[in-house]
């Protein structure tokens, strides 16, 4: 039975069957308005609900009574506030009328009311009147009773009951809203995870049936992906909220996205754009009374802070701890603390501070997030006093909490995790560089980095001590590991004989210097890019690698920006201005946990797996006039190796092939790379008899490989996002993730023809016993010293080798075959539950064609999380 049909039967009950016959044309005009709530906006129902009521008069019939409940409730919802409103909510019905379903909706905007000023617990009260009127007396509003309920006080267990009634009744609508509030309710208890997946999921069923509130759930899930340090898509489900609400001029939702996009910029250290948009989330909550005034004030005063406009910072601050004192739920009042105390030690009132903070430690034993800002503070605290002990005892407890709620999220949303935490490791290293721990700041680099690729390839998590010069001797090479933090900056020098820091410029300045010199690599010959490139050779490199021998090896483990420069790019400026590629041989690695990691036992006469030349699925991919000169060519240096081409290169012939037989594996075909959802990456490749023709990085990942080196001939292989900790995530993470040693792939647009020559010239060297990143080397340099155009770094540049494992010295492996993890046991959890085709938004797509012709991640502080109000 449709909800409008137990209206009817609930009006036949109560005004009597002729009423059922001729039912009360104000009764329409209400469930008209009802409908326009549901599917369009409040305001759209307050203006039937008006006319309804201009028509209406004085009538005293039962749904006039209704209509004028509701415009009390349209007009609290419109303006964001039920300051006017509320009289008429609180009033109580005439006798006859205070067990039927207008009471239930007279209840339903007093209790709205009520949580609009942050009397939380009023509101429930409220709901739980509903809830047993409904339950004893109109059974048929029984599932809005507890949608209510579940609505207002994020109760798992009401929103499932109002879920479940609703589809007993057939009310597929109410269904669907109750659904809905899942998002909230999982992202207030920290489930941030659960909160996004049901967000993905539920969307394009509200848009499908034109419901309203698709703005607040994409906010909500918005929230859930700050929460989660993911802040590309969390600005982008912002954004599309924010602009659903000023469509639809929903007032109580509009400050909240507002101030959320204010996190967002906050967390990217875009302070201009952070107080852009808390000023005004701070202006509307002002205009209409909305709480999420208490919040906004904060926020301002933490800019303020950040700017060392003292004064101010306290005139919010003070503000808004004030507002919230007032409110029941005072769920931000933890948060302006911290930001409180942040004011007190930037004047330099640090016993002030200390109280604050360890108060507020003692009283936020249920969230976690909180006692871990507060214990970074203290860290901070102590730091500047000098005082190391206690400073490094509160570090350490917070990067233990910040490890412990990055293992406790569901495995697919932990990639990110990190960058909502940079704060706490920035303090903490420059704490550690301050009082000369130099060797203890690099191992706390370490507890951020590449856990979620450890964890896929079945190793322990890293080590409280690091032993680095062991691993930079069995690597029989000079690591330099970065940091790139926002005041200050770090490279490590790790050799065999010892670790040295450096300090460096600010991220963002070192960023700066990149984002100029790409843009003359693009097309750049080695004097075009001598300037920028020596200022960068010298900024990054220049101590670390003078007076190493020629042909010596450097591993890069990048941070931030740094992971989309490749090293050998940079330009050396004597004996005359050279490519750094002359004179060192440089692999990447994600940390030196991985690099202690042992490869496999060196076969004599390796297996390859050819993938490649596909026939062409998709008209977005054009041909690749020589790929099947590249199969050709890489094929005749393996006397053994299965090749998949043509039509017969499809993702389910590669998974189906047994790639964990294979030393090495090559693809030649087009990639996408894609920035929101990097493990939607994928190469292009043949259709397959499920008409799936995307071999996409999240399947990969679901492989066990036991290959010494995959290559990626394609474009942006290496993926165009980096994660904190973790680094670039794209194809070429997904296949360390599975298990390969090394991997060969493209950090930006590569040329057909010239991949082609550099391919076929490495691999003659590999069956000649070179290691891969020697191979790769030489064939590069053969290009730089042709003579011809292809000298040019966007010919032989984008390639990058990434290693997860060590080799010997002589390039060969070492490990006994109990080093590696067992297929049956080895930790491969999949990411996503099902293979195969993926269809992409254009607006989050990289679509980077491999060319015939020449042709940030953020760091932050982690916001605290707030619900939005109600849906409608």
């Amino acid at each position: 039975m449709t909800r409008f049909s137990f209206g009817l039967l609930l009006f036949v009950l109560v005004f009597g069957t002729a009423a059922a016959v001729r039912p009360s044309p104000w009764e329409t005009e209400y469930r008209k308005a009802c409908n326009a709530t549901l599917f369009q906006s409040p305001t759209a129902a307050l203006k039937i609900v008006e006319s309804a009521l201009r028509r209406a008069g004085n009538s005293d019939d039962p749904w006039v009574i209704a209509l004028r409940l509701y415009r009390a409730e349209l007009q609290g919802l419109s303006k964001g506030e039920f300051s006017e409103s509320e009289a008429i909510l609180a009033e109580p019905l005439p006798p006859a009328l205070r067990k039927t379903e207008i009471e239930i909706r007279r209840l339903t905007g007093l209790a709205m009311a009520k949580h609009s000023r942050g009397e939380l617990h009023d509101a429930i009260a409220i709901t739980d009147q509903m809830v047993a009127l409904a339950s004893k007396d109109v059974p048929a509003m029984a599932a809005h009773a507890y949608y209510m309920r579940g609505n207002l006080g994020l109760e798992e267990t009401d929103i499932r009951k109002a879920i479940r009634l609703a589809k007993k009744a057939g009310d597929a609508t109410l269904a669907l809203r109750s659904e809905a509030l899942l998002v909230r309710a999982f992202e207030s208890e920290g489930r941030y995870a659960e909160a996004v997946e049901v967000a993905e999921r539920v969307l394009p069923d509200f848009e499908k049936a034109r419901l309203a509130g698709v703005g607040t759930i994409a906010g909500n899930a918005g929230s859930a992906y700050l929460s989660l340090g993911d802040y590309e898509s969390a600005r982008e489900y912002f954004l599309r909220g924010e602009a659903i609400a000023r469509k639809l001029k929903t007032a109580h939702d509009l400050p909240v996205w507002l101030d959320r996009l204010g996190d967002v910029h906050l967390a990217m250290h875009d302070l201009n754009g952070a107080a852009r948009w808390y000023g005004e989330a701070e202006q509307l909550a002002r205009l209409h009374g909305h709480r999420q005034l208490p919040r906004a004030l904060s926020n301002l005063a933490q800019i303020a802070i950040e700017r060392g406009q003292l004064p101010q910072a306290r005139r919010y601050i003070d503000e808004a701890i004030r507002l919230g004192m007032k409110s029941q739920e005072r769920e931000d009042i933890p948060r302006a603390r911290v930001i409180r105390a942040s004011l007190e030690m930037a004047a330099l009132h640090y016993d002030a501070a200390r109280k604050e903070l360890e108060d507020v430690i003692a009283t936020s034993k249920e969230d976690p997030f909180t006692r871990l800002q507060a214990e970074t503070g203290l860290g901070r605290l102590y730091a500047a006093q000098k005082t190391n002990d206690p400073a490094e005892r509160h570090f350490a407890r917070a990067v233990e909490t910040a490890i412990a709620e990055r293992d406790a999220i569901k495995e697919d949303y932990r990639l990110s995790f990190f960058n909502s935490v940079e704060n706490l490791f920035d303090a903490y290293i420059d704490f550690l560089v301050d009082s000369q721990q130099i060797e203890k700041a690099l191992e706390i680099t370490e507890e951020s980095r590449a856990r979620t690729l450890a964890e896929g390839l079945n190793i322990a998590a890293a080590k409280k001590t690091l032993d680095a010069p062991s691993i930079a001797k069995l690597t029989n090479a000079t690591i330099l590991s970065y940091w790139l933090g926002t005041r200050r900056s770090y490279v490590w020098t790790v050799t065999a004989k010892g670790v040295s820091i450096r300090q460096l410029p600010p991220d963002a300045e070192i960023e700066r210097d990149l984002d100029q010199y790409r843009k003359v690599l693009n097309d750049g010959s080695l004097s075009e890019c001598a300037p920028r490139g020596q200022k960068l050779f010298q900024m990054l490199a220049s101590p670390s690698v003078s007076g190493l021998a020629p042909g010596s090896g450097i591993i890069i483990i990048a941070d931030g920006k740094l992971h989309s420069l490749n090293f050998e790019t940079l330009v050396v400026p004597t004996p005359r201005p050279h490519w750094l590629i002359d004179d060192v041989i440089v692999t990447s690695a994600n940390s030196l946990h991985l690099l202690g990691r042992p490869g496999a036992k060196h076969t004599a006469e390796p297996a390859l797996l050819l993938v490649g030349n596909p026939t062409r699925a998709d008209a977005a991919f054009g041909p690749l006039p020589n790929a099947g000169q590249e199969m050709q060519m890489v094929g005749t240096h393996f006397p053994r190796k299965k090749v998949l081409s043509g039509a017969a290169a499809t993702p389910k012939a590669f998974l189906g092939a047994a790639p964990a037989t294979f030393d090495v594996i090559h693809f030649v075909a087009h990639g996408v790379a894609t920035s929101r959802q990097p493990l939607d990456s994928a190469v292009i490749l043949a259709r397959d008899d499920t008409d799936h023709y995307r071999l996409v990085a999240r399947d990969i990942i679901d492989q066990h490989l036991t290959a010494r080196l995959v290559t990626i001939s394609s474009c942006h292989g290496a993926g165009t996002r980096a994660y904190a900790g973790e680094g670039l995530v794209g194809l070429a993470w997904a296949f360390l993730r599975a298990g390969a040693e090394q991997v060969i792939a493209a950090l930006w647009e590569v040329d057909d023809a010239a991949t082609t020559k550099l391919m076929n010239q490495m691999y003659a060297q590999i069956r000649r016993g070179s290691d891969p990143a020697v191979a790769l080397r030489d064939a590069k340099r053969t290009l730089i010293h042709s003579g011809t155009s292809q000298q040019k770094p966007r010919y032989w540049a984008p390639f990058v080798i990434y290693a997860a494992a060590r080799r010997d010295q002589d390039g060969s492996a070492h490990a006994a075959a109990n080093d590696r993890p067992d297929s049956q046991h080895a930790i491969r959890p999949d990411l996503n539950g099902h293979s195969g085709d993926r269809r992409f938004d254009p607006d989050q797509l990289h679509h980077f064609n491999r060319q015939s012709s020449a042709a940030a991640r953020p760091r932050f502080v982690r916001p605290f999380p707030v619900s939005a109000l109600p849906l409608a």
